[in-house]
């Protein structure tokens, strides 16, 4: 059985993890999982990704561990808390990869199973990245920046800026 944003399993905190997993560890713990979107392709990371492939992965990762690894173990010290870092292109960072084998290793056809959740994450990913390229979530149009906007002489009214919007 498996939780969609269990309730948060540190006390008096508000801290709590995308997805639980019961029964999936080695230990016959839980298993948490928190997903991290990181982008590896804008101007300026061009240069750090080829020198060091995998540096937003990692960094990404490791975010998410401290965040939330410790109130993991906290709670059980059988659990384990796994960071599910995906890019726009729909990679998985290594400790996400490790996930998936532990899902599809309790399958009747492991190999089906796990390219069936790849390509699912593939179609996903592909979706909601054209979604922010070209237009809202829901079918609404994107709009041109909060200073294009304000600066066209036929309009006015005021104009939110761009981060009230979103």
């Amino acid at each position: 059985p498996s939780v969609r944003e269990p309730a948060g399993i540190a006390v008096d905190s508000n801290i709590r993890t995308d997805l639980k997993l019961s029964s999936v560890s080695a230990r016959h713990a839980d298993a948490y999982l928190d997903v991290v979107t990181y982008e590896h392709t804008q101007d300026n990371t061009w240069e750090k990704e080829a020198l060091l492939p995998g540096i937003f992965c990692d960094r990404a990762e490791r975010y998410k561990h401290g965040k939330h690894n410790a109130s993991v173990v906290a709670s059980d010290a059988r659990n384990d808390f796994y960071p599910i870092a995906v890019n726009e292109y729909s990679q998985l960072g290594p400790q996400a990869l490790d996930v998936v084998d532990i899902i599809v290793a309790r399958s009747h056809d492991p190999v089906a199973l796990k390219t069936y959740m790849l390509r699912q994450l593939a179609v996903v990913t592909a979706n909601h990245v054209h979604h922010h390229l070209h237009g809202r979530l829901r079918g609404h149009t994107s709009l041109r920046p909060a200073a294009e906007r304000a600066a066209d002489p036929e309009r006015h009214t005021p104009v939110a800026d761009d981060i009230t919007e979103q």
